[in-house]
């Protein structure tokens, strides 16, 4: 195991198409970070290891934070079992944690992903029985801790998670609706979306379908920690001595929100308005006294084809973001090209944003949906959402 001073390891998972994203993310918690390899899916890395863990609460892109603890050449069972027994395990388990291995295997003599599974769990076990020393265990139930073993001609590579639950599970949605767009991925395109006006002072953001309020409240934390839940490695033996990474027992007050002055959800259905009301509820009540600043939020419910027109921000850059149904799991009347033609029509016309976001299905050729004559495509992010191929147009109106 890394020694608290030492420069370590880690490994962020992504959700493929969305690296780039990451990665800017990544440079901008820590600028003066070096030695960054990105692949797909995932971005490797180093820095110092305590900076490192801190991202779980910092970045707000990826799904998991890894740290890698060894690398080593393993072509028989008995030399992993070797290999894994020389890890100094009492810095980062209790002897009676729950173990979940995360077995992967390409090109090598080691493949039968059951058999490595209970090598590991073997020489852990032996490990801590051949233990003599006192050893921290953390108090009540001790949580599942995650070890990831990936083989690649006849190399292991050993890491172990830091984040405990998906990292989109912020700790602030109590309640989702129907097909709910994970958080990370909101606050990826969020991300995007923010990068092509940069230059605005103030941001009026607005949803038209936002359903369960994912990117509203992304947004209302958008310049803020994720302290409002745990991480696996508060629970690391060797972590909960060092009193430099206690967390802290409320959230920080936001860095900079009051640059986005207002949030605005629409949604026609009256379920939806609800969710997000509660949801906005359960946020609120977990923020610091000392957060006066965070933007003015507005909930309504409206149907966006009868609507009446908005009238123009004050003092602020409209944005648009919006995902609406892909045909598949919400259906639409009618061809799903022509609902998004007339979506992009009634958003242009009735919101007027100065740039606006829409995710949408993949699988509709762009030969079939018109866009306002008067909005030019600034940039288009291809991913997976719940396994369908989606893409993330942005758009800035001209004139």
């Amino acid at each position: 195991m890394p020694e608290p001073t030492f420069t370590s390891k880690f490994y962020l998972t992504i959700n493929p198409g969305l690296e780039d994203l990451a990665l800017t993310e990544l440079q901008s918690a820590i600028p003066e970070i070096k030695t960054v390899k990105k692949n797909l899916g995932g971005i490797e890395f180093e820095c110092d290891l305590y900076e490192g863990l801190e991202l779980n609460a910092k970045l707000k892109i990826p799904s998991r934070i890894l740290l890698r603890l060894e690398e080593f050449a393993a072509s028989d069972f008995p030399k992993l079992f070797k290999k894994l027994q020389r890890i100094s395990w009492e810095g980062l388990l209790s002897a009676d944690t729950p173990l979940r291995f995360e077995v992967s295997s390409e090109s090598s003599r080691l493949a039968i992903k059951k058999r490595i599974e209970s090598t590991a769990e073997d020489a852990i076990k032996k490990y801590f029985k051949a233990l003599k020393v006192e050893k921290l265990v953390p108090k009540g139930k001790p949580e599942e801790q995650r070890i990831f073993l990936r083989f690649v001609d006849d190399i292991c590579t050993l890491s172990i998670d830091t984040s405990g639950e998906h990292l989109h599970k912020r700790g602030y949605r109590k309640l989702i609706g129907e097909a709910p767009l994970r958080e990370n991925l909101a606050s990826a395109l969020l991300n995007a979306l923010f990068d092509q006006g940069e230059s605005a002072e103030a941001i009026e953001l607005i949803d038209p379908m936002m359903g369960s309020g994912t990117f509203l409240l992304e947004a209302y934390h958008y310049f803020s920690d994720s302290n409002l839940r745990g991480y696996a490695f508060e629970k690391w033996p060797f972590v909960m001595k060092e009193a430099e990474v206690q967390r802290r027992s409320a959230p920080n007050p936001p860095k900079g929100i009051m640059n986005i002055k207002r949030l605005a959800g629409f949604d026609q259905d009256e379920e939806a308005i609800r969710i997000t009301k509660e949801n906005l509820l359960s946020l609120k009540s977990g923020s610091s006294k000392e957060a006066l600043n965070f933007p003015k939020f507005d909930i309504e419910q409206r149907n966006l084809f009868a609507g009446e027109t908005l009238a123009a921000p004050t003092g602020a850059l409209r944005f648009m973001i919006c995902n609406p149904p892909y045909g598949k799991r919400l259906k639409v009347q009618g061809k799903i090209g022509d609902f998004y033609s007339g979506l992009f029509e009634q958003c242009e016309q009735k919101l007027k944003p100065s740039i606006a976001g829409f995710l949408i299905s993949d699988e509709v050729p762009e030969n079939q949906i018109r866009f306002p004559k008067n909005w030019k495509l600034a940039e288009q992010i291809k991913f997976k959402n719940g396994g369908i191929k989606v893409r993330f147009l942005i758009f800035k109106a001209q004139g």
